[in-house]
C-alpha cells in the first residue's frame, strides 16, 4: 500500500520507457538494477536519490529488467561467492564495488559517491586505465585514501590445517564496523510532528523515512514513501514517493516520483516523475509530468507547463504567456500570403508547441495596410520534414491619415516544412482566412474575388471567409 498512490501519480503523468528519446544528447543515461536479495525499497530509494543527487546533468533511472541505450548501467546485486556489491558497466570498463545486502544509510551514501566519481572521470577522460581494471584500486580512490606501493614482506609458510581455520574465524567473527552504523529508521503507520525534532513517536528527523505524516505546523525527514499532509511546510532530505500537501510549501532536496501539492511553494531540488501543483513550482533537474501553477521553473521538461511565467531549458509543451526557454532556438521567419500580405517575425516554443510573433505590410495594395499579429501553434518534428499547425490574429491599419481605422484578420492554417539546413527551411502550406473590414479603407482588396461573405444583411457586420496559399522561409 506504500507505493500505490505514489506511483498512481507517477506513472499517469509520464511514461518512463520514453526517457532516453527525450533526453537530450549531452546528457549520461545511468540505469540502476537493484535487486530484492541485496536491496529492501527503503535501501533502493535511498542509493537512487543519492546517485541523482551527486549527478544532477545525468538522467538515471531504475529498471529491473535492462535498458537499451544506457551509458552507465549500476546493478546491486549477488557477486562471487554469494556476496552482495555494486557491479558497474560503462562505455570502456567494468569494475564491482563491496556493498553489503541492505548497507546502513552512511555506506550507501558513499557508494553513491563512489559511482559519481567513476562517471564523472570517465566522462572527462581522466581515469586510471588500471584503477578501472582494478576493483580494489578503484575503491582506494573513491576513498580519497591514496594506498602506497610497499615491497612484500616474506611470511612464513602456515602450517597445514591453519588456513581453514584463519578462514573460519574470519566468516565467524561479525563485521562491528558496520553493525555500528546507525541504521535508517522505518516509520511507524503513522507520524506526527509539531515541528521539526518534536514528533510522535519520537524518532531521529535525519534517519526517518515515513509512510504516513501529519505535521501541525511543519516536519523534516530523511525521505517519504506514502502520504504527507503539512500545515507550514513539509521537508524532506532525501527523497519523495508519494504525495505532500502542504498549506505553505514542499521541499525536497532529491527526486520527486508523485505529487507536490500545496498553494506556496513546490520544490524537488532533483528531479521531478510526476506533477507540481501550486502558485511556485521549481524542478532543478528533469521533469517528466507536469508543473502547473503561476510561476514554474525546469530543467529539461519532457512534459506539460502551464503558468503566466514558464522557465526551463527545454520544454515539450509550455503553455504561458511569457515562456523563457533559454536552451531552445529562435527562429527568424517571413512568408507571403496570397492574399498579398507579406509577414516577417519570429517563431520560438518547445518541441511541440510554439509561439509566432509578427508584423507585415500589403506593399502591392491600392491602399497600403499594416498588420501586427501573434499566434500559438502545434509542431510536429518528423526529420527533416516538420509539420506546423497554427492559429494566428492580426490587427490591421491604414497608413497615414487611415491609421486609426481597424481591421481584424484571423488565420487558422496548416504547413508542411522542409528542415534543409539547421538554420535554414522552406514552408508552405493553405489558411482559412477570416477578416472584418469595419470600414478599413483596402482591407477589402485581401478578399480574393472567390471570397464569401458570411452574412447578407447590410446591417450585419462583413465577415469575409475565404481559403488561400502562402509560402515562406524560415532560419
Amino acid at each position: 500500500m506504500k507505493r500505490r498512490l505514489a506511483m498512481a501519480f507517477a506513472l499517469a503523468m509520464s511514461l518512463p520507457t520514453c526517457v532516453h528519446a527525450q533526453m537530450r544528447e549531452s546528457e549520461t543515461l545511468i540505469v540502476l538494477d537493484l535487486s530484492n536479495a541485496c536491496a529492501d525499497e527503503t535501501s533502493a530509494l535511498l542509493l537512487t536519490s543519492e546517485v541523482r543527487v551527486r549527478l544532477p546533468e545525468a538522467v538515471v533511472i531504475r529498471e529491473s529488467a535492462g535498458f537499451d541505450g544506457a551509458d552507465w548501467s549500476v546493478a546491486w546485486r549477488t557477486l562471487e561467492e554469494d556476496a552482495c556489491g555494486l557491479a558497474l558497466r560503462g562505455p570502456d570498463a567494468g569494475v564491482q564495488l563491496a556493498l553489503a545486502a541492505n548497507a546502513p544509510p552512511e555506506q550507501i551514501r558513499q557508494a553513491a559517491s563512489r559511482v559519481a566519481w567513476l562517471v564523472s572521470v570517465q566522462a572527462s577522460g581522466e581515469a586510471d586505465a588500471d584503477a578501472l581494471d582494478d576493483p580494489l584500486a578503484l575503491d582506494a580512490s573513491l576513498l580519497g585514501t591514496p594506498q602506497p606501493q610497499a615491497e612484500p614482506e616474506p611470511q612464513a609458510e602456515p602450517e597445514p590445517g591453519a588456513e581453514d581455520e584463519i578462514v573460519a574465524e574470519a566468516m565467524a567473527e561479525p563485521d562491528s564496523e558496520l553493525d555500528s552504523e546507525p541504521q535508517a529508521e522505518q516509520a511507524p503507520a503513522f507520524r506526527v510532528s509539531l515541528v521539526p525534532g518534536i514528533s510522535f513517536p519520537a524518532s531521529a528527523d535525519s534517519e526517518q523515512i515515513s509512510t504516513f505524516s501529519l505535521n501541525l505546523l511543519g516536519g523534516r525527514s530523511l525521505g517519504l514513501s506514502g502520504v504527507e499532509f503539512g500545515l507550514l511546510f513539509n521537508a524532506e532530505s532525501g527523497f519523495v514517493e508519494g504525495v505532500q500537501f502542504a498549506v505553505g510549501a514542499n521541499l525536497v532536496s532529491g527526486d520527486v516520483s508523485g505529487a507536490q501539492l500545496s498553494f506556496g511553494l513546490n520544490l524537488a531540488q532533483a528531479s521531478l516523475n510526476g506533477v507540481q501543483l501550486g502558485s511556485v513550482n521549481l524542478a532543478g533537474g528533469v521533469v517528466r509530468g507536469a508543473q502547473i501553477g503561476f510561476f514554474n521553473v525546469g530543467k529539461d521538461v519532457a512534459g506539460l507547463q502551464i503558468a503566466l511565467i514558464n522557465v526551463a531549458r527545454t520544454s515539450a509543451v509550455p503553455v504561458g504567456l511569457v515562456n523563457f526557454l533559454y536552451g531552445e532556438p529562435v527562429y527568424l521567419t517571413t512568408w507571403f500570403t496570397q492574399s498579398g500580405l507579406l509577414v516577417a517575425g519570429i517563431r520560438h516554443g518547445g518541441r511541440y508547441l510554439r509561439y509566432i510573433y509578427a508584423l507585415g505590410a500589403s506593399p502591392f495594395a491600392t491602399n497600403a495596410l499594416m498588420a501586427a499579429g501573434v499566434g500559438v501553434g502545434a509542431h510536429l518534428p518528423l526529420d527533416p520534414i516538420y509539420i506546423d499547425l497554427d492559429v494566428l490574429g492580426f490587427q490591421l491599419a491604414g497608413v497615414g491619415e487611415n491609421f486609426l481605422e481597424q481591421a481584424t484578420l484571423n488565420q487558422v492554417r496548416v504547413t508542411i516544412g522542409w528542415q534543409i539546413a539547421r538554420h535554414f527551411a522552406v514552408f508552405g502550406g493553405v489558411a482559412l482566412s477570416a477578416l472584418a473590414p469595419r470600414g478599413l479603407a483596402g482591407a477589402q482588396e485581401l478578399v480574393p474575388s472567390y471570397g464569401q461573405r458570411l452574412f447578407e444583411n447590410e446591417a450585419d457586420p462583413q465577415i469575409w471567409l475565404w481559403p488561400e496559399l502562402h509560402l515562406g522561409l524560415s532560419f
